[in-house]
């Protein structure tokens, strides 16, 4: 970013694109580029139920966790901020690790809410049991259920021509 004739512009736009980018998650606020073969070319680069369990880790996080942030922060500002044409998936790998635990802290704080919601609702105990019970279920298959259509979501994204062309150069495994 220094080596552009004016950083600080380049800065305020960095500035901008990653905080758009990771609040939005949307493909149009990444950059796309020689490494959009690593993103959809279109659409969501988190699919968007995730996006909604990341903002609530991150509040939960404001409210609790403030080192989880401060931790995002250092993980995923400086290198992004001072690299140029960022953020594409190929400079933003780093900052994985930060998404995933600000959704597992938003899946946690809406189970634990919906739960305390269940034993203040339900006063027999027994009732209250099978009401948890059925509710864990729910989110269970929930998230067995987010995961396929992710899983299968990613073959459909990696095997379009449009993809698979974007990926060029390749080395096939024939050439071996």
């Amino acid at each position: 970013i220094f080596s552009q004739a004016n950083p600080w512009l380049s800065l305020v736009q960095n500035l901008k694109n990653n905080f758009l980018a990771f609040v939005f998650f949307q493909a149009s606020y990444w950059h796309v580029g020689i490494n959009s073969r690593y993103l959809p070319l279109e659409g969501w680069v988190l699919y968007p139920p995730l996006i909604v369990f990341y903002w609530l880790g991150i509040l939960s996080s404001l409210w609790k966790r403030r080192i989880f942030l401060f931790v995002g922060i250092v993980l995923i500002w400086p290198i992004n901020i001072l690299s140029l044409h960022t953020p594409d998936a190929a400079r933003t790998l780093h900052a994985l690790p930060f998404i995933y635990l600000m959704i597992s802290l938003g899946l946690h704080l809406l189970i634990s809410q919906i739960s305390r919601f269940i034993d203040r609702l339900i006063v027999a105990s027994d009732l209250r049991a099978s009401a948890l019970s059925l509710f864990n279920l729910t989110v269970l298959i929930f998230a067995i259920g987010l995961a396929l259509h992710q899983f299968t979501t990613y073959w459909v994204w990696i095997n379009q021509p449009r993809t698979l062309k974007s990926r060029e150069p390749a080395i096939y495994s024939d050439d071996y």
